[in-house]
């Protein structure tokens, strides 16, 4: 996911020293002056995405490799032989996006292990000389889909194929959810902080331009974070956003704090009326609506200061220290789970707040995805720190 490049993120370089609400206060303004073009730019790129959507029987793909058009793995389209009366199907070839080759594969039980085993890939490129493996998995997934007369969405931009899903998906593109977000968004008086595009996956984040201080010398701003992909990439949420003004390290709030579900999906099997289809994204832009406002409700924002004070209250270590530890592994890699814990292990009490607390750790995995390139990675982190926040521990005297 690439982080829209229009505007940097706040240089912590540039601001003025002094105390941590001197410092919280400077990041605000650079924030307000910096944010719509963030923005902006998110909604152009949402409301340039064009999906071509195709349903197809599953029985009427053809896949098949071609080593020649790196980093392309699989192609999908009618079988290129000819019908029973002779005539040349009238097909289609599109490059198989990673994201909708994850879909293929899991649509028939080929478990990604194998996938990622056998289609002989560094990096989305195929190595020389060795093509077997997108050769197998072409004849796996052929076997497997013309055996099978169930019907399945291919959705494709620029003719890839970004996504392999079921013809019941749930068609409700981006454009009109994040109008939605950004409309509330400026009717609460919040301001666009990061925006997010990836391939399969757009994020936008929004906070209150105000100050709160849970606990002494914290200094805390509150907001919301937006996802959605129109290519089954993770469900639509809109949750609770922390900002820790000092650091700049961002999470999103724990699922405790979270609704995501929306309301009845329509049958798309059935034929609906342009005037009920737009009623039924009418409906969701509405509850996205409503899941803004309840996240920066004064009760909302009053439930996350005292989810930081409780925290902050909780000792790792001991009993305490292992349930976290166990908690993290939930969510982070072993190399993240190391270096988050070597963070936390410092001397340094400006990245992170101080002490041997639940708060530190969640700061700590907060700062690692600040340094995540990756950045649908980076929110997946951003989630796991605000998780920890409601891990079971031992609180201090």
């Amino acid at each position: 996911m690439k982080k829209i490049k229009h505007n940097p993120r706040v240089n912590l370089q540039a601001i003025p020293l002094g105390t941590p609400l001197d410092i919280a206060r400077a990041r605000i303004k650079q924030i307000t002056e910096t944010g719509k073009a963030r923005a902006a730019a998110v909604i152009q790129y949402v409301q340039n995405l064009k999906p071509v959507d195709r349903v197809v029987r599953a029985d009427k793909l053809y896949f098949v490799s071609d080593s020649s058009m790196e980093p392309f793995t699989i192609f999908v389209g009618k079988h290129p032989g000819q019908t029973a009366e002779g005539k040349p199907y009238k097909g289609f070839y599109e490059a198989m996006h990673i994201n909708g080759l994850h879909q293929a594969t899991d649509r028939v039980g080929i478990p990604w292990s194998y996938v990622d085993r056998i289609r002989v890939l560094k990096d989305d490129k195929l190595r020389k000389d060795d093509h077997w493996g997108p050769r197998l998995l072409a004849e796996n997934l052929d076997v497997l889909y013309n055996h099978s007369d169930k019907k399945v969405l291919l959705r494709s931009i620029e003719g890839r194929v970004r996504a392999v899903l079921s013809n019941s998906f749930k068609r409700l593109d981006s454009g009109p959810l994040i109008e939605a977000f950004a409309e509330v968004v400026q009717e609460v008086g919040a301001i666009p902080y990061e925006g997010y595009v990836s391939d399969t996956k757009i994020g936008l984040q929004a906070i209150i331009p105000k100050i709160y201080e849970p606990i002494k010398d914290e200094i805390m701003a509150y907001g919301v974070s937006f996802e959605n992909s129109d290519f089954g990439n993770g469900a639509l949420n809109v949750a609770v956003f922390l900002l820790r003004l000092q650091s700049m390290a961002g999470m999103i709030g724990p699922d405790k704090l979270r609704r995501v579900h929306l309301g009845k999906r329509l049958d798309e099997e059935t034929f609906w009326s342009d005037e009920t289809s737009k009623l039924d994204i009418a409906t969701v832009c509405s509850g996205v609506k409503d899941l803004v406002r309840n996240s920066l409700s004064p009760e909302r924002i009053e439930a996350m200061q005292l989810l930081i004070y409780e925290a902050s209250l909780a000792l790792l270590g001991e009993d305490g220290g292992k349930l976290s530890l166990t908690e993290l592994q939930k969510y982070l890699t072993k190399s993240e789970l190391d270096r988050a814990m070597a963070k936390f292990n410092e001397a340094d009490i400006v990245t992170l707040p101080p002490g041997n607390t639940v708060w530190r750790m969640s700061n700590a995995v907060a700062w690692l995805a600040g340094e995540e390139k990756d950045n649908e990675r980076k929110l997946e982190l951003q989630k796991a720190a605000g998780k920890l926040l409601v891990t079971p521990v031992r609180k201090a005297s």
